[in-house]
């Protein structure tokens, strides 16, 4: 049994596996729980920036871009709409 079995036996007894701030489950990758709360904060951060005038649209786009980009490999769009909504 290779390092792939243990990998595959330990998510079935946890029901998930943290890695890089995603939680692996078998239905999908996730955001963990503290990755959320850091999306959050740094979210209103770059919003707070762009309508004080410290950042223009250009600006505000190359620093959300990638955060959004981490958001798109997990199943948390929903949560993150809202965010972007307020």
């Amino acid at each position: 049994m290779g390092s792939q079995g243990k990998t595959f036996l330990f998510i079935e007894k946890k029901k998930s596996l943290p890695l890089l701030g995603f939680l692996l489950k078998p239905q999908g990758i996730y955001l963990a729980q503290k990755k959320k709360k850091r999306l959050k904060k740094r979210i209103k951060q770059y919003r707070y920036k762009l309508e004080s005038g410290e950042w223009d649209e250009a600006e505000y786009a190359l620093h959300i871009t990638p955060v959004l980009a981490h958001v798109a490999v997990s199943r948390c769009r929903t949560y993150c709409n809202r965010i972007l909504c307020r």
